[in-house]
């Protein structure tokens, strides 16, 4: 410290100096010589006019001796005092001048070597002095950029200061250890980079406070709600901890905030387990109340005042399970027969096989009403219903498969009945676009069926997905299998039935010895090898017609037959016009129609039979 106020002291006399000299330089700037060739020559003149004042002088004061009538001893005095006076004022001037060159010489090396340590303490590039012109002006420069350097100095000290302090009240705030941004002695001086770094430094620490301090509020905030949710007193030990305190007084490091977060979660743990078991509480008081067949305006009277979860409300519904277990207790026949009817439901809802029926078929037989009964009824129920949750989906799929299944066998049932015919109005179109339709609802639905059984599959360790005591695929392709099966049996059947009757109608008119002439019926177009009609006539009428023209036609008969009357044929008549208006046209093998001839009453003679025409029936009998 004193070698800085010595050092301040002598560049203020410097600065003194300077001022005094630069003011008698100015002085002088007008008659200042441009050529110092003439230097010389302006000293010469002036000393001249000095020597010419002293001889003057020295020649009135000899004349002034002499008037006064000094001897030459006095005389000789006075004159050497005046000699010896001048020529000390001369030697004092002299001295004096060379102590000044000397002293500002010193001064300027001082001077120069502080402002290269100046320069290099700032890391600025190293100072030069000019080297035209005079000393003085060397000297006045210098000096400028020692004023120069110096103020940049305090500058970044200053700046240093003001950082630093920012620095180190976000490191108190933040927690964090307050490393590095150190200056090595107290003489250092802060560079440029050091500055920046230091600068960038207390950017990113308030950054960071600002983001620490958002998550402080958020979490405090989260805290003081679920505290208020789970009825925790405010002023408690920990609540207080993470939330007494002003945002910008506590201390936000990273462990406090990892403890406030850990706090807040777990309340928020506790907060879910509330919520999951208000959800059980609720579930077993509305299955007490279902099985005790509670109404809903006593439901509603029960549970006023409980809206959420707090442990308060909690308490309340544990009560309300109790009293109704007690209930259900004292009502345990009536809860087990409940428990049996949701168990059936339930069986059919999962294809229970009868394997696992007969299982539990011990309980079901049971009827002295125990806890024990009871609770095995309950966990049969809740391992159906938590089957029947887990892969509901697989379920839902396999009850949409049965719907269409069921409206297939019905459409088929519907397209193979005969008399479907019969109807009009785009029946037929209708059903068959409905099949349709129902085909492409059963492949979408064993594809959806096949992925979701697959997938159960792999979670189970490849194990097949099991309904009805069997794989689930195969029970689908065993429905279709017992189908199939049914309709080959039920084709084989129709078969047999009309062989059956083939065979006992070729059998009855091989039998005959001399066929007759039958009556007059009405036949359709073709017929059959053995003379029987193929379709229109019933198997009945065939084997009494059989039978009536084995006997001889009797000559009234005869005349009774050929002389019915002209209404009746032309009601026959009408009737095969209409009949053969249903099949007007009929496929050709070019692909083309033509028209069918309508229906012509035939008559047998024999082992004959000609076609009539309609203008023959209702006029006069043909002709034997």
């Amino acid at each position: 410290m004193k070698m800085v106020s010595s050092q301040k002291k002598m560049i203020q006399n410097l600065k003194i100096m300077i001022m005094m000299l630069k003011k008698e330089n100015n002085r002088r700037e007008e008659s200042c010589i441009e050529d110092e060739s003439n230097l010389g020559q302006l000293v010469m003149e002036r000393s001249q006019e000095v020597v010419n004042k002293f001889m003057d002088t020295m020649t009135s004061l000899a004349e002034k001796w002499a008037y006064l009538g000094l001897n030459k001893n006095c005389f000789e005095k006075r004159l050497d005092s005046i000699l010896n006076n001048f020529i000390e004022l001369c030697s004092d001037a002299e001295q004096w001048e060379d102590t000044l060159v000397g002293y500002l010489e010193q001064e300027k090396v001082l001077m120069l070597k502080n402002l290269r340590n100046l320069t290099k303490d700032l890391a600025l590039p190293d100072y030069e002095p000019p080297q035209s012109g005079g000393f003085m002006d060397m000297l006045n420069d210098i000096m400028e950029k020692h004023e120069e350097l110096q103020f940049i100095k305090k500058e970044r000290f200053s700046k240093w200061n003001e950082l630093h302090s920012h620095y180190s009240s976000l490191c108190n705030k933040l927690g964090y250890p307050e490393e590095g941004h150190r200056l090595s002695t107290t003489l250092s001086i802060p560079t440029e980079a050091a500055l920046q770094e230091l600068q960038s430094n207390v950017m990113e620490l308030k950054k960071t406070y600002s983001k620490k301090q958002k998550i402080y509020i958020q979490n405090k905030r989260s805290i003081l709600q679920l505290s208020n949710d789970l009825e925790i007193e405010p002023d408690s030990k920990d609540v207080v901890k993470y939330t007494g305190h002003e945002e910008t007084s506590v201390i936000l490091s990273d462990s406090f905030l990892k403890d406030q977060e850990s706090f807040m979660r777990s309340l928020e743990k506790q907060f879910v387990n509330n919520e999951k078991n208000k959800e059980i509480l609720m579930g077993k008081l509305e299955q007490l109340w279902e099985k005790l067949e509670v109404d809903q305006y006593t439901r509603n009277k029960e549970l006023n005042g409980i809206n959420g979860w707090k442990p308060s409300e909690l308490v309340k519904l544990t009560e309300l399970v109790e009293k109704y277990e007690e209930l259900k207790k004292q009502n345990m026949g009536k809860f087990i027969e409940k428990l049996r009817t949701e168990i059936v439901e339930y069986w059919d809802k999962v294809y229970a096989s009868q394997e696992e029926k007969d299982e539990f078929e011990i309980y079901m037989c049971e009827e002295e009403c125990i806890e024990a009964l009871l609770t095995a009824h309950e966990d049969e129920l809740e391992r159906l219903k938590f089957r029947y949750q887990e892969n509901r989906k697989l379920f839902e799929s396999l009850d949409e498969w049965q719907q269409c299944w069921v409206k297939y066998l019905d459409l088929e049932k519907k397209m193979n009945d005969p008399n479907r015919f019969n109807n009009r109005g785009g029946v037929l179109l209708k059903q068959e676009k409905e099949k349709k339709k129902t085909q492409k609802d059963l492949t979408r639905c064993e594809k959806d069926i096949r992925t979701l059984a697959e997938k159960w599959s792999k979670e189970n360790y490849n194990a097949p997905f099991m309904v009805c005591g069997q794989p689930v695929l195969e029970f689908i392709e065993c429905q279709k299998t017992h189908y199939q099966v049914y309709k080959d049996n039920e084709k084989m059947a129709r078969q047999k039935t009309k062989s059956d009757a083939d065979a006992k109608s070729r059998k009855l008119q091989n039998g005959s010895s001399k066929p007759t002439p039958n009556l007059l019926t009405r036949t359709p177009t073709k017929f059959s090898a053995n003379n029987t009609p193929t379709s229109g006539v019933k198997s009945s009428d065939v084997n009494r017609r059989l039978q009536s023209s084995m006997k001889p036609l009797s000559p009234v008969n005869r005349e009774l037959r050929t002389t019915r009357s002209r209404l009746q044929i032309h009601r026959l008549g009408s009737e095969n016009r209409c009949n053969s208006t249903d099949r007007s046209r009929r496929a050709t093998p070019c692909g083309g129609s033509i028209k069918s001839t309508p229906n012509i009453p035939s008559l047998v003679y024999g082992d004959c039979t000609k076609n009539i025409g309609l203008d023959q029936l209702i006029g006069s009998p043909p002709r034997s």
